[in-house]
C-alpha cells in the first residue's frame, strides 16, 4: 500500500529515532517488573540475526530511574547500537513508524491494530495476563523464546504468521468498525473508551 509506506517513512523522519536497519520494532513496555524485563530480553535476543532497530517505549508510570534498568539490560545484551529507549514522544507517530509492535498486554496493542500494524504479545510467564490481546483478537502470541524468534522473523518478512495476524486484525476491526470512523484523534479517543471498558472488566492492571 503506497499511502501506508509513505506515512510510515514520514513518521520515521518526524520522530527522530535512530533507524539504520531494514525493520523497526516498537516494544511497548508494561510498568517495570520481572516479566517485562524478561520479555524485552527475549525480544532483543530473538532479533540478533535480523536487520532491525528496536524502540522501547517506556510505560507512562515508569520513573526515570527505571530507564537505567532497561539501559543496563540492553548494554548487557550488546544491543545498545540498535535498541533505543524512550520515555516520551507521540505514540501514534511511533506506532505508524513501526513494522511490528511487541508488548505483553498493553492497550498500545489495540491502538497499533487500529493503525494497521501487526501486534505480537509475549507471554513467557505461566500466570495469565489481566487482559489477553490474543483473546481480544488484535495480536498473535508467543509463549516461548524459541517460538518468539520464529514469530518475529515471520511477522517482519510477511510469512504465514503475518497473514494470520492480519486476518485476526481485520476480523476485530469488522466487529469494531466505529474505530475506523472519524479523525485520527476521534479514533484514538474511541480506543481509550474501549480500553476503559476492558479495564472495568479485567481490572486496573490493563494499561
Amino acid at each position: 500500500n503506497g499511502a501506508k509506506c509513505l506515512d510510515q517513512q514520514n513518521e520515521r523522519k518526524a520522530i527522530a529515532i535512530k533507524y539504520d536497519h531494514k525493520f523497526l520494532i516498537v516494544f511497548a513496555a508494561q510498568p517495570l517488573f520481572y516479566p517485562t524485563i524478561r520479555a524485552l530480553a527475549a525480544c532483543v535476543k530473538a532479533c540478533l540475526q535480523i536487520p532491525v532497530n528496536i524502540v522501547v517505549k517506556l510505560h507512562p508510570s515508569d520513573k526515570l530511574s527505571n530507564k537505567t534498568e532497561y539501559e543496563y539490560l540492553v548494554n548487557r545484551l550488546g544491543a545498545k547500537d540498535w535498541v533505543t529507549i524512550i520515555s516520551d514522544g507521540n505514540l501514534t507517530s511511533i506506532i505508524v513508524a513501526a513494522d511490528l509492535v511487541v508488548t505483553l498486554y498493553s492497550n498500545v496493542g489495540i491502538e497499533a491494530a487500529v493503525l494497521n500494524r501487526n501486534v505480537l504479545s509475549i507471554q513467557l510467564e505461566k500466570e495469565p495476563f489481566p487482559i489477553d490481546l490474543y483473546e481480544v483478537g488484535v495480536a498473535v502470541k508467543s509463549k516461548t523464546e524459541e517460538e518468539l524468534k520464529h514469530m518475529i522473523y515471520d511477522l517482519l518478512y510477511d510469512g504465514k504468521i503475518a497473514d494470520i495476524c492480519k486476518k485476526r486484525r481485520l476480523e476485530y476491526m469488522s466487529k469494531n468498525s466505529q474505530l475506523y470512523s472519524g479523525s485520527v484523534e476521534e479514533r484514538i479517543a474511541q480506543i481509550i473508551t474501549n480500553c476503559d471498558k476492558l479495564k472495568s472488566e479485567y481490572g486496573s492492571k490493563f494499561v
